[in-house]
């Protein structure tokens, strides 16, 4: 009896103390698995930054990081941390089309949005109005490749056209397809029919790429809207100031606005077409000057 006795206080013994020895032991694990965690998560985001600051050394390195911008931009920047605007500009509701005519920039501006904290200044987007697809094949000429590529899309002749980049990348859109706005601006600059034409023939290789959600200027393999249209506005005679960001050099909308309204020799005489804007509940046709003291 004593023997047996001795026998199952020596197995508890063995067994609490395998317990613990268990207990501490996956203990290690668990804050094994963390360490590694972390540091596999802290390694990522070194990576991923200088992936940011010297884009295209690590291609792989570049996928991974723009598939979350990506992400970032198409299903989180559309957020509006403002109530929506009681009295939006519209396009379609603002102007006929015939106000319009080929070459002409439309800005807009959405400021109350996520994703228009990324773009510096008040104006947000700009898109190249088009005319519609008959207008055009009398501007451009049935064998321009431009209007072959609008030609194939097989819009209907009489609806006026824009080509814009968006989140869905370098297309041809539908005039009235511009988001409702809170500012809504269209300018014409003063060139001949050839300049314009070139302009034009020009975005014809653009068409159906990606949109540029890396923000990088000197990769034209991808465009956001205003580094679309800047080899445009150069064959235009106007030179967009690039601005500094934190890890890019970039055009945005504004630049462009600024190029227009900045008088240089040579530059083309501009003509402001219209200048609408909401202040939450009544919309202002503005001029030029009102236009300027914004800027």
């Amino acid at each position: 009896m004593i023997f047996r006795g001795c026998f199952l206080k020596f197995f508890s013994f063995i067994r609490k103390n395998c317990k613990v020895m268990n207990a501490s032991m996956k203990l290690k694990k668990v804050l094994k698995i963390k360490l590694i965690s972390w540091i596999f998560l802290g390694s990522s985001l070194i990576f991923l930054m200088l992936s940011a600051i010297f884009p295209k050394t690590r291609p792989i390195l570049d996928d991974i990081r723009l598939f979350f911008q990506k992400y970032l931009f198409t299903e989180i920047a559309e957020f509006r941390y403002r109530s929506k605007i009681n009295h939006p500009v519209i396009i379609s509701k603002l102007l006929s089309a015939k106000k319009l005519t080929p070459g002409d920039l439309i800005f807009t501006s959405n400021t109350d949005s996520l994703g228009s904290t990324f773009i510096n200044g008040k104006w947000k987007h700009i898109a190249l109005y088009l005319w519609t697809p008959k207008q055009l094949k009398n501007v451009m000429g049935k064998k321009s490749p431009f209007y072959q590529k609008i030609k194939n899309l097989n819009f209907p002749q009489k609806t006026p056209l824009i080509i814009e980049s968006t989140f869905s990348g370098v297309q041809i859109s539908p005039l009235d397809t511009l988001k409702p706005s809170e500012a809504l601006l269209a300018i014409r600059p003063e060139i001949s029919k050839k300049t314009l034409r070139a302009g034009i023939e020009l975005l014809t290789e653009q068409i159906g790429k990606a949109y540029d959600f890396d923000f990088n200027t000197e990769d034209t393999t991808t465009l956001y809207c205003s580094e679309l249209l800047t080899p445009t506005f150069i064959r235009r005679g106007f030179s967009p100031i690039s601005e500094e960001t934190l890890l890019r050099t970039v055009i945005p909308p504004d630049a462009m606005l600024n190029a227009l309204l900045t008088k240089k020799k040579g530059t083309p005489k501009i003509h402001l077409i219209f200048y609408v804007e909401s202040d939450g509940e009544t919309r202002h046709f503005l001029g030029k000057e009102s236009l300027k003291k914004d800027m």
